[in-house]
């Protein structure tokens, strides 16, 4: 199996809670988790499971905030072809 058509499974294999984040994060950039949840409308839960879930796979990278008591969480930086998995950005702080 081509390491692109690994990357589409792996994202078709996440919850929709977990995709649904991964699109906030996409569409927003740099947030932290009661962003997320503002955006989302989904409970903190919900939220820090799919995080979890998206960081377990590798999709995401964690960054200290300028309050230092909270996380803030992008997608990682990654080149793709595929529409599900494309436009992954994280701006540096």
């Amino acid at each position: 199996m081509a390491k692109e058509d690994w990357r589409i499974q792996r994202f078709k294999n996440l919850t929709m809670s977990a995709k649904f984040v991964f699109k906030i994060l996409d569409y927003n950039g740099l947030l932290t988790q009661k962003e997320i949840a503002d955006e989302s409308g989904l409970p903190n839960r919900t939220v820090r499971y799919a995080l979890n879930i998206l960081d377990n796979e590798g999709l995401i990278e964690k960054r200290i905030h300028r309050d230092a008591r909270q996380t803030l969480y992008g997608l990682k930086n990654h080149t793709s072809t595929v529409d599900e998995v494309a436009n992954f950005s994280c701006v540096p702080l």
